[in-house]
């Protein structure tokens, strides 16, 4: 395994507290020290904690999980603003559901120690962590456990829509696991939940606008602040990095200049 390798995939390992799951199970306990042993990092704790990546339905009640994962060995210096995103929709022909991983990547220089280096001492480290966790899980019961936002939530998402989602989820799963003519009944009934939700999002998002348009003409400082953050959103900015870091890019850049001016 390579310094800046990154492993994905379904590992059907729930990992607990680490991801945000409800629960562990012995597949993941298992690959914990497997992730030590290699420093890998999980990156669905960090960018994504708490989303649910896999849901099924099954006797009427909702399962879900998180055991998708984004696994790496890179440092947080070279990955510049990771963005880590699970789609809402099951219409994939799968209980999965779709994740997409970007960032920005500054390759590591020749001298740079590997991370596997710092591994062999960090033992001591490793028990002061397992304490601290231990600790942690004592406390949760007196201050309770707040779940991960998920991907798709916006400002306009309400209760109903939510509760509209899981009729469409619970309508599509219960369509991929039927046979025979019980299939197209299942497939009428989701795109009836899917209509029904699109037009609660659709119904929703015209609100939040309207309102956003109501606060912009009573409160002109507002709007004005409104066009200056979308006129910046809309600016580009050139950037200039060198793969031996920050200091190389300005005598790069110096060197430049001064041969064209």
């Amino acid at each position: 395994m390579t310094r800046d390798t990154i492993l994905c995939g379904d590992f059907n390992a729930r990992l607990g507290s680490l991801t945000g799951d409800a629960i562990s199970n012995a597949r993941g306990n298992a690959l914990k020290p497997w992730f030590d042993e290699h420093c890998l990092s999980v990156l669905n704790a960090s960018l994504a904690f708490g989303v649910t990546t896999y849901s099924s339905f099954r006797q009427q009640q909702e399962l879900s999980s998180i055991i998708d994962l984004f696994l790496t060995n890179i440092g947080d210096v070279a990955l510049v603003n990771p963005q880590l995103v699970v789609e809402s929709d099951l219409s994939l022909g799968s209980d999965h559901r779709l994740m997409s991983l970007t960032f920005g990547y500054v390759p590591p220089l020749d001298d740079t120690v590997a991370p596997g280096d710092f591994c062999s001492g960090s033992s001591a480290s490793m028990e002061a962590l397992e304490i601290d966790e231990r600790e942690a899980f004592g406390l949760t019961p007196s201050i309770g456990v707040k779940s991960g936002r998920p991907g798709h939530w916006k400002k306009y998402w309400t209760q109903e829509i939510q509760d509209a989602a899981t009729v469409r989820d619970h309508s599509y799963s219960q369509w991929r696991h039927a046979f025979g003519i019980v299939k197209v009944e299942k497939w009428s009934l989701y795109k009836i939940a899917h209509r029904k939700f699109r037009s609660l999002v659709q119904a929703a998002k015209r609100r939040s606008w309207k309102q956003f348009c109501g606060i912009l003409e009573k409160d002109f400082s507002k709007a004005t602040a409104a066009i200056k953050r979308i006129k910046r959103n809309k600016e580009s900015s050139a950037t200039y990095s060198h793969p031996d870091g920050p200091a190389a890019s300005v005598t790069a850049m110096g060197s430049h200049l001064a041969s064209v001016l």
